[in-house]
Parts: structure tokens; sequence; C-alpha cells
């Protein structure tokens, strides 16, 4: 499963960490951890937000246990990429406005 999760993880541009370990912190650059973690949540999947000593940011982490199967996985894929395109990255947030401001008289 820590495999399938690293595909999935690396598909959608995910910062990781956690290497085959069961323990996976992740993040979506330009996003708020705690507005992913609704989103996960709403979903009923169990995460939490750490900082781990080694990282400078917080991050979501997820525990992918021995029961979890190929389409656990999956829908937190999903539950993600549908995350991304509800909510614009902070940075695609920055040049739309940079770009409305260009173009204002």
């Amino acid at each position: 499963m820590v495999s399938r999760w690293q595909v999935i993880s690396s598909e959608l541009g995910l910062i990781t960490m956690g290497a085959r370990c069961p323990v996976q912190r992740f993040e979506i650059p330009g996003q708020e951890p705690s507005a992913v973690l609704a989103s996960i949540a709403t979903n009923d999947i169990r995460a939490v937000i750490t900082r781990p000593e080694c990282a400078d940011r917080s991050m979501i982490t997820i525990v992918i246990r021995a029961d979890h199967q190929i389409n656990d996985i999956d829908r937190l894929g999903a539950v993600l990429l549908g995350h991304m395109r509800t909510r614009p990255s902070r940075s695609l947030r920055l040049r739309e406005q940079h770009r409305e401001a260009m173009t204002q008289p």
C-alpha cells in the first residue's frame, strides 16, 4: 500500500516524507495544512497535522495500516485531487491577482 501511495502522491505533485515507512507525511504546495485536513476529514479519512523536527513547516500525517486496501489509498488520492481542484494554491491565486491588477485601467 505504501508503494501505491507513493505513486499517487507523486502524480499529484505532493511533497512527501516517509520513504517506505507506513507513517507518511505530505503537503500540497501552497495549501494550508488545516484546509487539506478539513477536506480529508469530511471524507472519513483520519489524518493529523504534525510539524516534524526535520521540517520547517507543518504537514499532514497519515498511517497506512496493514488492513488498508488499494481502494482506500485511491480514495485518499481522489479526495486530495478534488481539494486541489477546488482550492487553487496560494501561488496560483497570487498570479491571478497580479494578472487582474495589471489589466486594471
